[in-house]
């Protein structure tokens, strides 16, 4: 191989490259094609070829041919070609064209081009991104750079020498600029494309802000700070307003979110923080968020509350000076740990029968009842347990439409006290699971464990329950006088299937039905009768109360037992009983060894003794109150009060290991409680 063999350059690490490699032997980086440029005027013949780049800054990328590399000139100065008659013996074809073309540029831009033989003996230093280039080379060899453009011109430019590029330093680079995300404020690097701490794109048209300006001379030569736009400048003088405004736009998002989790602390630490309530939310935030069932784009804090009923963080907005600030606590949220481990006790029972119904189930039987030591606490603490566990606004909804507690001779039957109890929850999707899973072991379905099972059994048993609903839902369309084609069905049932498996969904009344067969027990849903507005106009009936039956299981395989649950405006709710005095029974210890300890009564009829309609029956049957009635004693365990009211029997089974210790840990932070209080109040009598 000859020693005089040309070389290409590599753009990325300044290699040179036989010419016969296509790739760095380096770096790896791509050789990229050549382009055809006229010679200086001070030379008689040949052509210039120079590599080509998207991102070259020079001038003539008006006319750039790419063509294969030749004998052509490199170093204007250094050698000469034979003559433009050489390229024209090599180029066969086009080549008087081409040499036509070049004599008619060379001659337009003879009169501009005027090369420094002095400039061009000493190295210069690229102004955007500070690399010491040869002489020899116009371009940067690292960021394909014209040298005309950053190089001083006139007798500065003799004295640039390789000193003065020491000098240059981060800030002449034009790639340390960085630009700031509109939702979370972090200042990004240029070449980010998203925000490396919320993710969000980086806008078409944004304020980049420089890190720092040169100083002296290199202030003149790469910028001025005149040039900065005013925002930059903010920007720039103003850090800890930067801070302060990331701050708040992360307490406005948990603001969102306790909003629709009814946590109150979140709402308060962005009041207390100087948060407006009339702020929207915004397409960004609303992506961030990803809960496209809970916020939209414009709404505030006061159309979430409203929304979702959060009456107590509405008085909280509207009224913050004297507004309460309570808070939700329930047992889970007191020991996360043991919730966690009854949850991984839910997964672990979960089953799949043999056979062609392969519906999920449970093997587990429990019920979730309040325990009766929380009569033995001073009045002041119950009351304020009974504010952080239940959800008064329900609970006073449901007794006020006569839904629950409407008997006192149900609610206390001798010794038996039946009276229910809302528990609170999450909101938005999650209610009705959380209602299940609170309804039965007391916890919360935060790992989705039960809604992947309904959604595994809606699809491994689509069939069955598909031909169940479809009978159901044409049966109640033909009652109210209309007509449901098979093409609706096929799409509701696609957006029923679709609804269990996105998690934080509403879900409707076919999802209670899959949820009785995974529990293998009926569910008593007691509710309002109308759906009201804001305003309390009637908007129309809300048919979710009633039983729900698990008809496809065979009866021997099911339980008798129910479990209740709550339904208001678009929100389930958990409705448990308090056990009873084990003194007036048995012996305490005794008491817990039994299998059923306690039995609880829950009303199949409504205020008005009419027996609660049941779901998903075939057609023709439960027409009658009679028919209902002998269908709900076939699954439940049925029995008629000296009032003649018709109830179900609720049997309470040992309660889990598990679930014992989260109850002891949640009832010892209000004895510790109570403690503290019972010693402040004897210390201040002490004084006194």
């Amino acid at each position: 191989m000859s020693k005089t063999e040309k070389r290409w350059s590599c753009p990325s690490c300044t290699y040179d490259n036989y010419s016969a490699s296509s790739k760095c032997s380096v770096c790896l980086f791509p050789r990229v094609p050549e382009v055809i440029r006229p010679p200086p005027p001070n030379q008689d013949a040949g052509l210039l070829i120079e590599s080509f780049s998207d991102f070259s800054d020079t001038k003539d990328n008006e006319h750039q041919l790419i063509i294969c590399p030749s004998d052509a000139l490199r170093k204007p100065g250094k050698h000469k070609s034979n003559s433009t008659e050489d390229v024209k013996k090599e180029e066969t074809g086009s080549s008087s064209e081409l040499a036509k073309f070049v004599e008619e540029e060379s001659s337009k831009k003879r009169n501009d081009i005027n090369v420094n033989t002095d400039l061009a003996e000493q190295p210069w230093f690229c102004g955007a991104c500070t690399f010491i280039n040869s002489p020899q080379h116009t371009l940067c060899s690292k960021c394909r750079t014209s040298k005309d453009s950053t190089s001083p011109s006139g007798a500065s430019a003799k004295g640039a020498t390789a000193s003065n590029s020491e000098a240059a330093t981060e800030d002449n680079n034009t790639k340390n600029r960085k630009w700031t995300c509109a939702v979370c404020t972090y200042i990004n690097w240029c070449s980010s494309k998203m925000c490396v701490m919320c993710q969000n794109p980086q806008p078409l048209s944004n304020a980049r802000i420089v890190r720092g300006t040169a100083c002296g001379g290199n202030l003149s030569r790469s910028m001025s700070s005149s040039h900065l736009p005013s925002s930059r400048l903010e920007i720039l003088d103003n850090r800890s307003m930067k801070t302060r405004s990331r701050n708040q736009n992360w307490l406005f998002l948990k603001a969102c979110i306790g909003v629709v989790e009814e946590n109150a602390e979140a709402v308060d630490a962005y009041l207390a923080n100087g948060g407006n309530i009339a702020r929207t939310l915004t397409l960004d935030e609303v992506n961030l968020l990803n809960r496209p069932s809970a916020f939209d784009v414009g709404h505030t804090l006061v159309h979430l509350a409203i929304r979702f009923q959060r009456h107590g963080i509405l008085a909280l907005l509207l009224n913050p000076e004297i507004a309460p600030r309570g808070f939700k606590r329930n047992p889970a949220h007191l020991s996360p740990q043991i919730a966690d481990l009854i949850r991984r006790e839910i997964m672990a029972s979960l089953r799949t029968r043999k056979g062609d119904f392969h519906c999920r189930f449970l093997s587990e039987f429990t019920t979730f009842q309040l325990p009766i030591e929380i009569c033995d606490l001073p009045p002041t603490i119950q009351k304020l347990l009974f504010n952080e566990l239940l959800d008064q606004n329900v609970q006073k909804e449901l007794e006020e439409e006569c839904a629950i507690n409407w008997s006192p001779s149900l609610m206390h039957t001798g010794d038996c006290n039946s009276r229910l109890y809302a528990l609170w929850n999450r909101s938005a999707g999650d209610c009705l699971l959380d209602s299940v899973l609170q309804a039965t072991w007391g916890v919360f379905d935060r790992d989705n464990v039960l809604r992947s099972a309904m959604s595994e059994s809606l699809q491994d048993c689509a069939t069955s329950f598909f031909r169940r609903w479809r009978e159901w839902e044409q049966y109640q369309a033909q009652l109210l006088g209309f007509t449901f084609t098979e093409r609706q069905c096929l799409q509701d049932w696609a957006f029923i299937n679709s609804l269990a498996q996105q998690p934080g969904a509403a879900l409707e009344h076919c999802h209670i039905f899959v949820l009785a067969h995974i529990l293998r027990r009926p569910i008593i849903v007691y509710g309002i009768k109308y759906l009201k507005s804001y305003r309390g106009d009637t908007l129309g009936f809300a048919k979710f109360q009633g039983v729900y039956l698990p008809f496809l299981w065979d009866q021997v395989f099911c339980y008798t037992s129910p479990i209740a649950l709550g339904y208001t405006r678009g929100h389930f709710t958990a409705l448990v009983t308090m056990e009873n005095d084990s003194k007036d029974i048995c012996a305490g210890a005794q008491h817990r060894n039994q299998t059923y300890n306690t039995i609880k009564h829950l009303p199949l009829v409504d205020s008005d003794g009419k027996v609660l309609p049941i779901h998903f029956t075939l057609r023709g049957q439960g027409v009658s109150e009679d028919q209902r009635k002998e269908i709900l004693k076939e699954w439940l365990d049925c029995h008629v009060t000296d009032e003649g009211w018709l109830v179900a029997r609720q049997r309470l089974g040992k309660r889990p290991p598990s679930v014992t210790r989260l109850l002891d840990e949640w009832l010892d932070h209000y004895r510790h409680m109570s403690f503290r209080r019972l010693g402040e109040e004897g210390h201040s009598d002490a004084e006194d």
